[in-house]
């Protein structure tokens, strides 16, 4: 097991070139908020964003597109139709797809919602998606939900799909307590990843990522212990997920892609705190102080 250290943000990011442009950096298709939860579309489009994709295309209702231009001009925007309750409605599912099909990086769930239409959504773009993939939130609590988890995640190719619970939404994807998980989180990650060869992002007050056999060198465990208490609120997790996908679009492994992440999250939660405090610094905060990390590591 691999503990991680800020040095190793640098040994893996590669500086960007002159002779580059917006293709260059890749794209993410962001199947994220609802009515409800639109904040959480838009702290996962700040995560892709300042992780330095090149196109983070929001494919979500239209009071979700409003809310991200709003605060990010700079994303685009794919507007779907909604169902009663302010989610994406099952119907929306044949033009994902068409979307998802393109050799690029899906992220799904964040703030989705749950509902018969949602769960359609997400398992039809996971058994389409033909690039990269992060799962977060929602969209693991539904495949959870409706047992079709092992399928989906077997279904893709060893190492291309992400998936990021924290320890309910770990609970109800392995069957197993939170206690139990907290117990041992490293053997429940490597379990969880060795039979389903997906990378597991497994989020708690220290981070694990198991990273399933592609080359005969077994599972690989990093772990790490940034971050901080402050993060206990919700939407972190959201930006945490943009963070990867936005690193994984631009063509670096899903292994790179969730440490660049976990590293670029944790560690400027701690510059955040430091100047704000964990009992008042927010999710949304995290945007100026992922910006100090990346100029004070000379990118």
């Amino acid at each position: 097991m691999k503990e991680l250290e800020k040095k190793d943000i640098a040994e893996i990011l590669k500086k960007r070139q002159r002779d580059t442009h917006k293709g260059t950096y890749g794209t993410v298709n962001a199947i994220v908020g609802s009515s409800t939860y639109r904040g959480a579309a838009v702290l996962a489009t700040m995560g892709m964003l300042r992780a330095g994709v090149g196109i983070a295309r929001i494919c979500s209702v239209g009071e979700v597109c409003t809310a991200v231009i709003g605060a990010y001009p700079s994303a685009t925007l794919c507007p779907l139709n909604s169902n009663a309750a302010g989610m994406i409605s099952a119907e929306s599912s044949r033009k994902l797809n068409e979307i998802c099909r393109v050799p690029s990086v899906t992220l799904v769930g964040c703030g989705i919602g749950q509902s018969t239409d949602t769960a359609n959504v997400v398992n039809s773009v996971i058994s389409g998606c033909n690039g990269g993939l992060v799962i977060d939130a929602d969209g693991l609590n539904l495949i959870a939900l409706s047992g079709s988890a092992e399928q989906l995640l077997r279904s893709k190719p060893k190492g291309k799909c992400i998936i990021t619970p924290h320890m309910g939404e770990m609970s109800r994807l392995c069957g197993k307590s939170v206690s139990r998980i907290k117990e041992d989180p490293v053997a429940v990650a490597t379990e969880f990843t060795e039979s389903n060869g997906c990378v597991t992002v497994l989020k708690d007050s220290q981070t694990v990522i198991a990273v399933p056999d592609t080359d005969s060198k077994g599972t690989r465990i990093y772990r790490s212990s940034f971050g901080n208490p402050g993060l206990a609120r919700g939407g972190s997790g959201d930006v945490l997920a943009g963070l990867i996908a936005g690193f994984y679009a631009q063509g670096y492994t899903s292994e790179e892609s969730a440490v660049l992440g976990v590293l670029t999250h944790g560690i400027s939660a701690d510059l955040c705190a430091a100047e704000r405090s964990m009992q008042a610094m927010l999710p949304s905060d995290l945007d100026e102080y992922i910006c100090r990390l990346f100029a004070s590591l000379g990118y």
